[in-house]
């Protein structure tokens, strides 16, 4: 089946990312040890605490790095949004979280040799951020909810201090919800996409050309997903890989994705909210 090609002038808003962020991104890092790496981290808010860990796809060895967090102060009911890893040491996360019976509150977490928060400026009273990726290129790209986790969505860019941008230069269909931004090695951008039919799709967003690209449905077990991946995230071999719970098993665990049929593949269980792997 070909691609679906939705244009600019069809929908909504779609913007593009170029700030570079300077205070936590380290992205650069280590690349070779990085390119043989099975060590995916995992993050999620428990009690309201931030809960960090690593884990071994070969060996399925867990880890404890909440360490890196422990100085944090979090909001009620703060909800975990976007993980990006840099190394073991050094991540980038974004949440929401209800600031009164009106308005939302976003927040940055940049953690590193130490923890910094930084409450998202410059959006509307209903806006979230719903997934957030540090790009190849430094720089943060975020996806919004401009109506509190409904649609309509868009991209957004988020300079040093937090700031978000929205440009209005590639639209997203005003009736689809996105998530689980991620990133190739090689700069292709990826999320997933749900439309009213309840299948979950990944879609291709190519910022240059102005298109959105519908790729394939995620399927389990020749099976399509009827409830979207918790995240999704992309190796530094350029291997996709999600965080799901298709059959409701106690705990979620991360599949390995063929981006050609949109087949996901269980690999390891592991009890967090959201993945990454270091670039």
């Amino acid at each position: 089946m070909m691609d679906n090609k939705i244009k600019r002038r069809q929908f909504g808003k779609l913007v593009l990312a170029s700030t570079a962020v300077t205070t936590s991104l380290g992205h650069l890092g280590s690349k070779a040890s990085a390119q043989t790496s099975t060590i995916v981290y995992g993050a999620d808010i428990v009690s309201d605490a931030l809960v960090l860990k690593s884990m071994d796809l070969t060996s399925g060895l867990v880890q404890d790095l909440s360490a890196l967090t422990s100085t944090l102060k979090l909001k009620s009911k703060e909800r975990l949004t976007g993980l990006s890893a840099a190394n073991s040491s050094s991540f980038t996360l974004s949440s929401t979280y209800k600031q009164d019976k009106k308005s939302n509150a976003n927040n940055l977490y940049l953690l590193s040799t130490s923890a910094k928060t930084l409450k998202i400026s410059g959006l509307g009273a209903k806006d979230t951020l719903e997934s957030l990726i540090v790009a190849t290129d430094g720089s943060l790209l975020g996806l919004l909810s401009r109506n509190g986790g409904s649609p309509p969505f868009s991209l957004a860019k988020f300079d040093k201090n937090g700031k978000a941008s929205i440009l209005v230069q590639f639209p997203l269909p005003p009736d689809w919800r996105f998530s689980n931004l991620t990133q190739h090695p090689n700069g292709t951008i990826y999320a997933t996409s749900m439309q009213r039919d309840g299948h979950t799709r990944l879609v291709r967003i190519d910022l240059q050309k102005r298109q959105l690209v519908v790729l394939k449905s995620l399927r389990f077990e020749d099976r399509t997903l009827r409830n979207d991946v918790f995240s999704m995230t992309c190796s530094a071999a350029g291997e996709l890989h999600v965080l799901s719970n298709p059959v409701y098993e106690e705990n979620s665990s991360v599949f390995s994705t063929d981006v050609s049929t949109g087949s996901i593949k269980k690999l390891k269980p592991f009890t967090v909210g959201k993945i990454s792997f270091a670039l």
